[in-house]
């Protein structure tokens, strides 16, 4: 539905302003594409000065959080 508003709306443009339009639409998608990758990295630096896991370690947690969930 919101697709057809698009089109028609641009339709209504001049194609100078359509390719604004299309100009517009790119920034949006590279800058929604920089956001992910800035929470990317900045999730990556915080777990980088957690304590390394074993997988012992992982399961004990994992059996943890299940037991938890049981109780509940």
């Amino acid at each position: 539905m919101v697709y057809d508003e698009l089109i028609q709306a641009a339709k209504g443009l001049s194609e100078y302003h359509q390719l604004e339009v299309i100009d517009f639409i790119n920034y949006l998608k590279t800058k929604e594409r920089e956001d992910f990758k800035q929470s990317f990295y900045s999730l990556r630096e915080d777990a980088a000065s957690l304590p390394d896991m074993s997988l012992d370690d992982i399961n004990a947690e994992i059996a943890v959080v299940r037991s938890e969930r049981k109780g509940k």
